[in-house]
């Protein structure tokens, strides 16, 4: 979810009145804090339910992309997109880089 926020912080103002609403300054570093606190993994590569192989999730990742991409529910998303965005999404919740350059 941070990774998706920090993406569509371009695209709407929605993120910085919720910051407003809650007293908060970053929202994506409250999740973070959250995710924390909740033993929730910040990266996808520290998820332990399942094991997630870096070298098959990269073999896979054009794929989930494009998948992702053509989901209906990517036409109600904010900020518009493409796959190769999709993508950079995927590897910063892989890596737990910032989607802010995206």
């Amino acid at each position: 979810m941070p990774y998706i926020i920090d993406y569509n912080r371009k695209a709407t103002n929605k993120v910085e009145e919720l910051e407003k609403q809650l007293g908060i300054e970053n929202l994506t570093v409250a999740i973070q804090d959250l995710n924390k606190r909740l033993n929730i993994p910040l990266t996808l590569k520290e998820v332990d339910e399942v094991e997630i192989n870096e070298k098959e999730y990269l073999e896979v990742i054009d794929r989930m992309s494009k998948n992702a991409f053509g989901d209906p529910c990517t036409l109600t998303n904010p900020r518009q997109s493409s796959p190769e965005d999709v993508k950079k999404i995927y590897e910063c919740a892989f890596y737990g880089t910032s989607a802010l350059e995206i």
